[in-house]
């Protein structure tokens, strides 16, 4: 999460937050943020009368509307496919041979097919894609214009942080166009390998060897990491984004004064919420919402 809770928390108990540090923050001792939700405004507590019930003033967003399938980083996937690798056979007659062929046969010493755990790759994209389009049908007046939405179609999968060639961190920029069409194209090309003729096969893999040899798709891929342990989810007035681990439809999402990013809370009785996690929410990640709503109390049980 971001600094905003150890900031609250060390007002009211002055002892260092255990808890870990935001994929949003570009580097341990520089402390620079990307994002500024809250527009750089300070925190504002509020006085609940209770020590164990923090007070603070925020923007409300929006209601959660459908959550999508939780991205584990793709570490199912690639430990089926090694699974599935350790049981090959190795006897001689199912090595193959030119005259008879399957997506499974190695290539350079390397099963391309298998080895890439494509499948949980192109569920994840295809998750933000849906999302994305059911956010367009709602056609509701959340982002300043037509262009800016079809971005979030590649910002929301690496949660609008880019790598550099150098691997450094900046806020994601047009060079992720590319970078995402090539990693679905590639993904996609080998989820199709296993229809393809021999022939095929090997015109593909060698435009999937050149492709990937640029980096761009392979960093892209890396970045989505970033959003390990999150769920896409989609807002009733259509924001789409990426959200905690046990968030569900009718959760919150709001920004809190003083903070970098949004977060996602849960109704309880009363005006109370319970704290779920921060949250990445295409379309509000740069003070948009302060400019549009007014504040209001959260009180945090």
């Amino acid at each position: 999460m971001s600094s905003l809770l150890f900031r609250a928390t060390a007002e009211k108990e002055s002892r260092r937050s255990p808890i870990r540090r935001s994929f949003a923050w570009q580097a341990p001792v520089e402390e620079v943020p990307y994002f500024t939700a809250s527009e750089n405004s300070p925190l504002e507590m509020v006085d609940s009368g209770n020590e164990l019930i923090l007070g603070l003033k925020g923007c409300f967003v929006d209601e959660i509307e459908e959550v999508a399938g939780i991205w584990d980083g793709n570490e199912n996937q690639s430990m089926q496919d090694d699974q599935k690798e350790e049981q090959k056979p190795e006897s001689e007659e199912n090595k193959g041979s030119e005259d008879e062929f399957s997506p499974g046969d190695k290539k350079d010493g390397k099963d391309l097919y298998v080895s890439c755990g494509h499948e949980g790759y192109l569920t994840y994209l295809a998750q933000i894609r849906l999302l994305c389009k059911m956010s367009a049908i709602k056609n509701k007046d959340i982002y300043p214009s037509s262009t800016r939405r079809a971005e979030a179609l590649w910002r929301i999968p690496i949660g609008d942080i880019e790598a550099t060639s150098s691997f450094d961190g900046v806020r994601a920029t047009s060079a992720c166009v590319d970078a995402y069409e090539i990693s679905v194209r590639n993904l996609e090309n080998l989820e199709q390998a296993k229809a393809l003729t021999k022939q095929k096969y090997e015109v593909t893999m060698e435009e999937h060897r050149r492709t990937e040899a640029m980096g761009i798709a392979g960093r892209y891929r890396l970045q989505m990491g970033g959003m390990k342990y999150k769920r896409p989810f989609l807002t009733r007035d259509g924001y789409v984004g990426m959200g905690p681990l046990y968030m569900r439809p009718r959760d919150v999402v709001v920004v809190f004064m003083g903070a970098r990013l949004p977060y996602v809370v849960r109704p309880v009785e009363g005006i109370s919420f319970r704290l779920l996690g921060e949250c990445y929410c295409d379309g509000i990640m740069d003070g948009e919402m302060v400019k549009k709503r007014k504040k209001k109390d959260f009180f945090l049980v």
